[in-house]
């Protein structure tokens, strides 16, 4: 599932300077090159529990169990320019290729993502803000406009860390709200709670650990759907550049639920590879 890593991104901030030189942040610096290699996986099995008979009727049908995966592969990049005015940094950003691939059963489909060989130009502003240039999306539908905003929003944001310095050791968790969308069901509200953890810096490179929990949120809980998560990763983040150069995250989650006569149990696992090459 996509939207999961989307919004586990989107825990993460931009900040273009730091107010502390010691703490860890995140930041784009004037006149680098920056490449990004993304790979997204998910692989989702629903099988049912309940009356055999029905459920031999349904596997001879080939419906169950069902398995469906979909598979990402981008590769992009950012150019920022001089910085001549502070807090403000010129950047292009390109769409270099991309293709989903999305296997139903035993049927396979590849698409190439419609924004290859597209560029945008702008500024990093503020809080993470970016601010296109007059005239640079013109000629661009609307749909081709809102991928390049999100695309380029999930690919930029970056963990937001405390604004203290970090010992080997020391851990700081982050929590999101997200919706997750679930087949047959209304959208499962739940909480993403991340623990980051240093473990260790050797040279100019931190590692940090990730443990997660995924949990509906408690006030809007459904009690008539069972619901659990887990996750893990590692990132490395360059601290001469300032920014994280490699995150890898797996998570699983599994969610059952009554439907008629039947439990409908959906096992899903994703990950999320992304080197960053910065020059």
């Amino acid at each position: 599932m996509r939207q999961i890593f989307i919004l586990l991104m989107l825990l993460l901030s931009i900040k273009l300077y730091p107010q502390d030189e010691k703490a860890y942040y995140i930041c784009y610096k004037p006149n680098k090159h920056y490449k990004f290699n993304t790979e997204s996986y998910t692989r989702t099995i629903t099988s049912l529990e309940g009356d055999k008979s029905i459920i031999e009727n349904l596997n001879r049908a080939s419906l169950y169990p069902m398995e469906y995966s979909f598979l990402i592969v981008s590769e992009e990049s950012a150019e920022t320019g001089s910085s001549k005015i502070e807090g403000r940094v010129p950047i292009k950003y390109s769409f270099i290729k991309a293709q989903t691939k999305t296997r139903i059963q035993n049927k396979t489909i590849v698409k190439k993502s419609p924004l290859n060989g597209i560029s945008v130009e702008g500024y990093y502003i503020d809080e993470s803000k970016f601010v296109p240039t007059p005239n640079c999306l013109d000629g661009l539908s609307d749909s081709i406009k809102q991928s390049i905003f999100k695309s380029v929003s999930e690919s930029q944001n970056q963990i937001l860390f405390p604004a203290e310095q970090l010992k080997i050791g020391d851990k700081f968790t982050r929590n999101k709200s997200v919706q997750i969308p679930v087949s047959g069901l209304k959208p499962i509200n739940c909480i993403i709670s991340t623990e980051f953890t240093l473990v260790d810096t050797i040279s100019r490179v931190a590692h940090f650990s990730i443990n997660q929990n995924i949990n509906q949120d408690s006030s809007k809980s459904n009690p008539s759907i069972d619901f659990n998560g887990v996750g893990s990763g590692d990132i490395l983040f360059d601290k001469e550049d300032s920014f994280i150069i490699s995150q890898i995250i797996n998570n699983a989650i599994s969610v059952k639920f009554k439907s008629d006569n039947l439990y409908v149990i959906i096992n899903q696992n994703n990950s999320l590879n992304q080197k960053v090459k910065i020059e």
